[in-house]
């Protein structure tokens, strides 16, 4: 991979994690959490922290983005977090073990969030 296409894949992966983490700093807010299908995470407390670190996490992708000697640790830890997280929602999708909250949407978002995320992780991998 490029060091132009290294860039763009964590600048966009910053935008994608930014944007998820303002998502979950909304964790108190039932209203958006109903709209989307998706369980709303208890305590509301613990949600908004890990919001606060996505939100942390993207800058510190941005930043790394243009820094040559901190792309490849951030792109490797990224990529790792990512499969990761990727991994865990697809258990969660596989065995059946989400809430009854969770409808059709809900679904939807989860299965795009897997592919959005274990594709992340692949190209940052190649970086």
């Amino acid at each position: 991979m490029t060091a132009t296409q290294a860039r763009q894949v964590l600048r966009v992966n910053a935008v994608f994690d930014f944007a998820a983490g303002l998502l979950l700093l909304a964790g108190s807010w039932d209203g958006l959490w109903d709209t989307l299908d998706l369980p709303q995470g208890q305590p509301a407390l613990f949600v908004q922290v890990g919001g606060a670190a996505l939100v942390g996490w993207a800058y510190l992708m941005w930043r790394a983005a243009d820094e040559p000697p901190l792309r490849a640790s951030v792109a490797r830890a990224a990529s790792g977090a990512d499969g990761l997280a990727s991994l865990v929602v697809l258990v969660w999708l596989v065995t059946g073990e989400l809430p009854d909250d969770v409808d059709t949407l809900g679904t939807i978002l989860l299965i795009a969030l897997v592919l959005v995320l274990g594709a992340f992780a692949l190209l940052k991998a190649g970086i």
